[in-house]
């Protein structure tokens, strides 16, 4: 492809980037009907060549002396067939200030070889403001408006220039005086070097251009372009052979490429493809290849089986929101899967007071599983009652699953019976049975001899009586044994020994013990002689040892050589 360019001498806004520089030019092809998306059927890099034809090696920001609609005229030729781009002239626009392009009558045919880019796939291609010039293409069509005004725009949006910028003078003056870095050939000069035009009238509507440049800042920097506007089409010099003389070395070094040249199309496909698709166990509809507009949101309805799940992926991007997925704004081909995932369920097991779980707690189980067992541990003295949902097995394994659970486990304090028995000859006096909580103490009872008999032990061997059972761990169930008592008259209290006499109780009593005497009469010296032994001696009981209100009678002496006696109810003669 062949592309012939003039270009003239101008002043521009200027940005230094040495003696090289990056042009661009906006070529405008007609309109159609098409909805515009980045798929251009471009030529390939390095198979398409570029000539250009100028008088002089000149900037692209030279002033031009072309006809509209363009700042420049350039004109396509050898481009394949089948390409979104033809042969033909076109107005052009250029997007940068210093492309050199060298000149053929002095300097011999100069041939580019290029690259084509779509400004739309390329946002950012160079640093350059695509959308907001793609914007400015769209509502500032040539006529009604100057395509001087629309270059003058398209520089200062590149190049962040002020067109009222009171600085603003001619290419032509002399570089020393030039400044940087907005100065364009639209307005008269302030240069008063020799060789500067002095008072050239102004050939751009610098309020326009304000507006233009305010609206395309405003709205344009997320512009699409629509149904049938025009954008632009980058071509970018790869290489360049043919320079002759002293500028051949332009070609020689990539640095040294003119620029970019830039022209507008409409020839765009009309849509991307979305390609959806469903694996198993649910369905998205449609399904297949759906075509859909450039920056459209697509929407599907996917709808998983009985106890399955959306989820969703692909290259489209998107949103699911109950059923319906609808995609991100569409910018290339890409697709749409719904893969579906059966259902999971959290089973939750929490333990009450005095007690805690053993096992897994949370747990996911997929619809219709079972979980793993957990058992309920009671703290000690205590014991599991059951679940919050009035279950009582324990381990608990929750089967086929469909829905989450979460339940309690209850714990409460065990309790204890306590049953008193009494044997032939006696009774209990007291509550029997009891029922006494873990830790706790029971009720006093006492084990109660019939006349003639007395108390022996409990079946447990205590001969504690009255007996309270203190601290209870488990159940007692005990029984008080009784035996018939000895024709004596004499016994040992607490241990219950009978004598037939005073002194052969004291000689077998311990200290601290009670001598208890019936009401009789009993004869003999009575000897208390063991040191630091002290006995109570009480007379007057009844046959059975349950009172004593009489007297019992010694004919004798009673001797204290040694220890203390206490003595009750006691008549000596």
């Amino acid at each position: 492809m062949n592309i012939s360019m003039k270009s003239f001498r101008a002043a521009t806004c200027f940005i230094a980037v040495g003696i090289f520089g990056i042009a661009a030019i906006l070529l405008s092809l007609a309109g159609d009907t098409h909805a515009y998306s980045c798929k251009l059927n471009l030529p390939p890099p390095n198979q398409v060549t570029m000539m250009v034809d100028a008088y002089e090696y000149y900037a692209c920001s030279e002033l031009p002396n072309l006809t509209p609609p363009g700042y420049l005229n350039a004109t396509l030729s050898n481009v394949d067939p089948g390409y979104s781009v033809a042969n033909g002239g076109y107005g052009a626009y250029c997007a940068d200030l210093e492309g050199y392009v060298l000149d053929n009558p002095l300097f011999g045919n100069v041939t580019y070889q290029v690259q084509f880019l779509s400004s739309i796939d390329n946002p950012s291609f160079e640093g350059r403001p695509w959308n907001k010039i793609n914007y400015i293409l769209k509502n500032y069509p040539t006529p009604p408006n100057s395509w001087l005004d629309i270059q003058a725009a398209i520089w200062t949006l590149i190049y962040d220039c002020n067109p009222s910028d009171p600085l603003l003078q001619l290419f032509d003056c002399p570089e020393g005086n030039r400044t940087a870095p907005c100065y364009f050939p639209f307005g008269g000069t302030i240069c008063t070097d020799s060789g500067c035009p002095q008072n050239q009238p102004p050939i751009v509507n610098i309020t326009n251009v304000q507006n233009i440049v305010v609206n395309a800042n405003a709205y344009g920097g997320n512009f699409i372009p629509g149904n049938g506007d025009f954008f632009a089409i980058i071509i970018d010099p790869l290489s360049c052979t043919g320079a002759s003389g002293s500028y051949i070395s332009y070609c020689d070094a990539p640095d040294h490429l003119p620029f970019q040249l830039l022209f507008t199309t409409t020839t765009c496909d009309a849509s991307y493809t979305i390609t959806a698709s469903a694996g198993a166990n649910g369905s998205i509809d449609p399904i297949g290849a759906v075509s859909a507009d450039h920056g459209s949101s697509n929407i599907f309805t996917v709808t998983p089986d009985a106890n399955y799940h959306a989820e969703m992926s692909g290259t489209c991007g998107g949103n699911l929101v109950g059923d319906t997925y609808t995609t991100n704004p569409i910018i290339a081909d890409c697709t749409v899967i719904a893969n579906f995932a059966i259902n999971a369920h959290t089973l939750t097991y929490y333990a009450g007071l005095n007690g805690s779980i053993s096992g897994p707690t949370p747990q996911s189980v997929n619809h219709g599983a079972s979980g793993t067992a957990v058992t309920a541990v009671a703290d000690p003295g205590y014991h599991f009652v059951n679940w919050s949902d009035s279950s009582t097995v324990n381990p608990r394994t929750d089967t086929n699953v469909t829905a989450n659970i979460t339940v309690t486990a209850t714990f409460a304090i065990n309790q204890y019976t306590l049953t008193y028995y009494a044997g032939p000859n006696g009774s209990i006096s007291g509550p029997t049975p009891q029922s006494v909580n873990h830790g706790a103490s029971g009720t006093a009872v006492s084990a109660v001899a019939a006349p003639g008999y007395y108390f022996v032990q409990w079946s447990d061997s205590s001969t504690v009586n009255p007996r309270t059972d203190t601290n209870v761990t488990g159940n007692i169930t005990v029984t008080a044994t009784f035996a018939i008592s000895p024709v004596t008259p004499v016994r040992i209290s607490p241990n219950l020994r009978y004598h037939s006499g005073i002194q052969v109780a004291y000689d077998d009593c311990s200290d601290g013990d009670t001598i208890q005497c019936q009401a009789v009469a009993l004869s003999g010296e009575v000897l208390f002689n063991t040191l630091n032994k002290s006995v109570t001696l009480k007379g007057g009981y009844n046959s059975d040892f349950t009172s004593n209100t009489g007297y019992t009678t010694i004919n004798g002496r009673m001797i204290i050589s040694n220890g203390t006696v206490t003595v009750e109810n006691i008549i000596i003669k």
